[in-house]
């Protein structure tokens, strides 16, 4: 059953890309998790920077804002929807 928010569902999101690139959606589902960016690139080993820059990849590909960029980074309807309701969805993907 997708998850509806709004006008968005993630089913809807991922059928607008045929695919998704799992490391960009590691990263969106941490920096949801971690509530920040800056916290999310700490604890991915990864440059502020360059995560700033591949979660902006992942909303030209999807097509949509996953976030409203700012001093803090609150996911929009899309980045609700597109959060999946699974704990551990990458692990089933790989």
């Amino acid at each position: 059953m997708p998850v509806h928010t709004g006008m968005f569902s993630f089913s809807m999101l991922i059928r607008h890309n045929d695919y998704v690139d799992l490391r960009l959606l590691g990263y969106f589902l941490r920096v949801i998790e971690s509530g920040s960016v800056s916290a999310a690139s700490k604890t991915l080993l990864v440059g502020q920077p360059s995560l700033s820059r591949q979660i902006r990849k992942l909303e030209r590909d999807l097509g949509v804002p996953l976030f409203t960029h700012g001093t803090r980074m609150v996911p929009t309807a899309a980045g609700i929807a597109f959060a999946p309701t699974d704990p551990h969805p990458l692990s089933r993907a790989r």
